[in-house]
């Protein structure tokens, strides 16, 4: 009887309880990796076998948000630098990063801050020629249709 009732009481934690929301392994890497992945885009983004949408789960512990959100960030702010210079290629994969933490924002909000950030690193691009504002376009929509599968 004792027995069945230290089961019964180890058992009740996990009762009711959700997997952990742990943030995959492959997206706790450096800003470089993020830059040389996203150099997919507008095709298909993954950071090992991880699609980069997958970085930001909407119950996200708030270590893994710092650490991936300060990665992207800075990730995102050499990628307009460049964009800013007229690197197309660069424009392209900025936008593809903004449109997916933009779609992860609008699911959770725990990643509005982050989606604000990002957003800021746009500013330089203001200036910038038409062609390199359209491949912010082109990366854009196709990182909101990513974040959105």
């Amino acid at each position: 009887m004792a027995a069945a009732l230290v089961a019964a009481l180890l058992a009740l934690p996990a009762c009711g309880r959700e997997e952990d929301p742990s943030t995959p392994a492959d997206c706790l890497t450096d800003a470089a990796a993020y830059v040389d992945a996203l150099a997919a885009a507008p095709d298909a983004v993954t950071l090992g076998s991880t699609p980069i949408a997958e970085c930001l789960p909407s119950d996200q512990p708030s270590g893994d948000l710092a650490e991936v959100g300060q990665t992207m960030t800075q990730a995102a702010s050499q990628l307009a630098a460049e964009a800013a210079d007229g690197d197309r290629e660069a424009a392209v994969s900025f936008g593809y990063l903004l449109g997916v933490v933009e779609v992860r924002a609008e699911v959770s909000s725990v990643h509005y801050d982050l989606g604000l950030r990002i957003g800021s690193e746009q500013a330089p691009l203001s200036d910038a020629p038409d062609a390199v504002r359209e491949a912010v376009a082109e990366g854009l929509e196709a990182g909101r249709a990513a974040a959105a599968a």
